[in-house]
């Protein structure tokens, strides 16, 4: 089934929700913030009412919002299961890791920063992560358009253990999940394909920066210094990181690049290859910047969701390897 306006912004209303509340109180153990003032070792009781009330509203606000905006104008249905594993190259399914893991992060630093500790803030934190995207799936199945996808809450999980692990293991985060898009290319096509691709993606960059899976990268981030440890030479920055990443072309549809448009009239595009993209990069950690300017380091977490643009090497089953000077 192709992603519809709809669908798109309820993920949307969901993620924005989570990330715009959390974001201001983000905080890692390890880098600039760790002796910041804004972090305290024992429970501090006003900081835990606000991260409550930050919390349940997350959950009532998000959940009352997509109900009446997103899913109350369609038809009812009994639950009910779909398997959409196949669709859009799996893009779908990365960005869903992608976002758990950001409001993973968010949330347990939101619950450091209150005072709890840290076994407290991971358990408190992957459950509204988890929770949160897994009310998403629950409206999906309740609602004849949709299903709750099985596929969708594996992901999610996959971005909560990915933040759960590393802080259990190592008391810091070594692998992040990062974000990239560059705006997707269909001039070289005839008119019903730049059609199709308006209709999907929409017109402007805001729109197809959420929409357009041949246009986003998701990113597996690491932190070099943090892999060496005191082996580190002292040359090497530490906040240089290496990526690897997963993206994706030609998707004029979820499954095939066959539709019906507006009009009835049937389109048949089969001829455009879909096909996976793998990347390896460089990146930045912006936690570990050292720095005194209270500005980076209150920003930092905003910027860790991206990817920084950076050259990349690309493969892919028709151009074999790719350098590209600078790949975003």
């Amino acid at each position: 089934m192709d992603w519809t306006k709809e669908t798109k912004l309820k993920y949307l209303t969901a993620t924005v929700l989570a990330l715009v509340l959390c974001l201001p109180l983000a905080g890692q153990d390890k880098g600039p913030w760790a002796t910041s003032p804004y972090r305290v070792d024992s429970l501090h009781l006003g900081r835990a009412r606000t991260v409550v009330a930050l919390e349940t509203g997350i959950a009532i606000t998000a959940s009352t919002g997509l109900y009446f905006l997103w899913y109350n104008g369609y038809d009812q249905s009994r639950f009910h299961l779909l398997n959409d594993n196949y669709g859009w190259l799996q893009m779908d399914k990365y960005g869903h890791a992608a976002t758990n893991y950001q409001i993973m992060t968010f949330c347990y630093n939101m619950n450091r920063w209150s005072g709890l500790d840290k076994k407290k803030a991971l358990i408190i934190g992957a459950s509204v992560s988890f929770g949160f995207q897994a009310a998403v799936e629950v409206f999906d199945g309740f609602s004849e358009a949709w299903g709750a996808s099985l596929g969708d809450l594996g992901f999610n999980t996959l971005g909560l253990v990915t933040f759960v692990a590393q802080e259990m293991a190592w008391n810091e985060q070594r692998i992040a999940w990062k974000f990239s898009f560059r705006n997707g290319d269909y001039g070289g096509y005839d008119q019903v394909v730049e059609q199709r691709a308006r209709a999907l993606y929409g017109q402007y960059i805001y729109e197809s920066f959420l929409k357009d899976y041949n246009g986003q990268t998701y990113w597996l981030s690491s932190n070099i210094s943090a892999w060496a440890g005191s082996s580190a030479p002292v040359w090497l920055p530490k906040w240089l990181n290496l990526a690897v990443g997963y993206g994706a072309e030609g998707m004029l549809g979820a499954n095939w690049n066959v539709w019906y448009d507006k009009n009835g009239c049937y389109h048949n595009y089969e001829h455009i290859p879909r096909y996976r993209q793998y990347f390896l990069s460089l990146d930045i950690d912006w936690d570990r910047i050292p720095t005194r300017r209270r500005w980076l380091k209150a920003v930092a977490p905003y910027l860790n969701i991206i990817k920084f643009p950076f050259p990349a090497l690309e493969y892919n089953r028709f151009d074999g390897v790719r350098l590209h000077a600078l790949y975003f």
